[in-house]
């Protein structure tokens, strides 16, 4: 088999990974752009991506992934893998690399093949661009920090909240496994390495975990881990694996988990403020989780002219940018007289005026206040 035909069997393999924003996978645009090349969002815009498997041979036992369970097995060699490549980054078809494998008989044999082509890649074609390199579960540490000399960030994918991925995996040890191995990347980046750090995913609903568990674990992951990003991958059931009958996770599930994420990281949002949002079962409701945040922050209106940052970024309708721009104007004698101002600032008044006064001024809905 050619290289082409590898790519787009193993590219539409490992098409559950996630790396960057939302990328653009739905099916028409996929199959403009072929199953292995996916449209990464980065806050410097959309960035084509090789993304594909080094093998599908994987000898874990993940019960939502039919690689296991596979009898087509497909595999790239080093020299071939970065041949081919190079010859997409040549035809301006990708700018960077996200390399994924199976697991294969022996992790670190497996590793080995994916750092030999990213090696390759930048040693002896001399591509100086992004490459994001999986760490496999079971690799030691000596090839995974040869890995980190050649990538820009590495990962390992949590799958699941720490007690629950023995209901998916009889194979895989959270600590030893996963936590370990990412407490190595870590390392790696405070040595200078992978100036992208690192990420990591859920699969959302492949066991019956709770939002407080993911939030728990994700939280976990960003105060000891340094994680620059987690993502979260709706489960939906595949034909062949011990969980095809299980019901899909809804979508808005995942994409309320990303905005309580979003919260945490670009808001600064406590933990404790995003466990105020779930319901006695412990589980989001399908609810902007800031509006949620803000009636219960707000007792009242507050003055916008005197609100400091963390008030601020808590309104719905300003983020991080124009919570920087009141405060800007603030001190240059410039205040906000009207509900336009703050829109001038890249605001939305709509969403903001039942939480904020502006001169004393404000519009709500006096159901919401106990008194004002």
């Amino acid at each position: 088999m050619g290289s082409l035909e590898k790519a787009n069997f193993l590219g539409s393999e490992g098409e559950m990974d996630i790396c960057g924003g939302k990328g653009t996978n739905n099916v028409q645009e996929r199959a403009r752009r072929a199953p292995f090349i996916y449209n990464a969002v980065t806050p410097g815009g959309s960035t084509p991506l090789l993304k594909t498997l080094m093998s599908n041979e994987c000898s874990y036992d993940c019960k939502y992934c039919i690689q296991p369970h596979r009898r087509r097995r497909e595999s790239f060699g080093p020299s071939e893998f970065a041949e081919f490549f190079m010859k997409l980054f040549r035809q301006g078809r990708v700018r960077g690399l996200f390399l994924s494998s199976g697991v294969g008989r022996n992790s670190d044999v497996m590793m080995e093949r994916m750092v030999e082509a990213v090696r390759l890649i930048r040693s002896k074609h001399g591509f100086k661009g992004y490459i994001h390199l999986k760490l496999l579960p079971g690799a030691s540490r000596d090839v995974a920090r040869q890995g980190a000399r050649y990538a820009d960030r590495m990962s390992i994918n949590a799958e699941t909240p720490e007690r629950r991925l023995c209901e998916v995996a009889t194979v895989k040890e959270y600590v030893g496994d996963i936590w370990k191995r990412q407490k190595w990347i870590t390392e790696f980046q405070e040595k200078g390495l992978l100036p992208a750090g690192q990420t990591t995913q859920y699969v959302v609903g492949a066991t019956d975990e709770t939002d407080a568990e993911i939030i728990d674990s994700a939280f976990r992951m960003y105060d000891d881990l340094e994680m620059r990003r987690v993502y979260f991958s709706a489960f939906n059931p595949v034909r062949g694996t011990p969980l095809e009958n299980r019901a899909p996770s809804v979508k808005w599930r995942q994409n309320r988990l990303y905005q309580c994420d979003f919260l945490a990281r670009e808001y600064a949002f406590e933990k404790d403020e995003l466990k105020g949002v779930l319901d006695d079962d412990g589980n989001l409701p399908d609810a902007d989780p800031k509006m949620i945040c803000a009636k219960q922050h707000f007792s009242r209106p507050l003055e916008i002219n005197d609100m400091e940052l963390p008030d601020l970024l808590r309104v719905p309708g300003i983020g991080p940018v124009t919570a920087g721009r009141i405060l800007d104007g603030r001190k240059e004698g410039r205040l906000v007289n009207k509900g336009k101002d703050l829109c001038t600032m890249g605001g939305s008044w709509s969403r903001a005026k039942g939480y904020v006064k502006v001169n004393g001024w404000y519009q709500a809905d006096l159901g919401r206040w106990n008194s004002l």
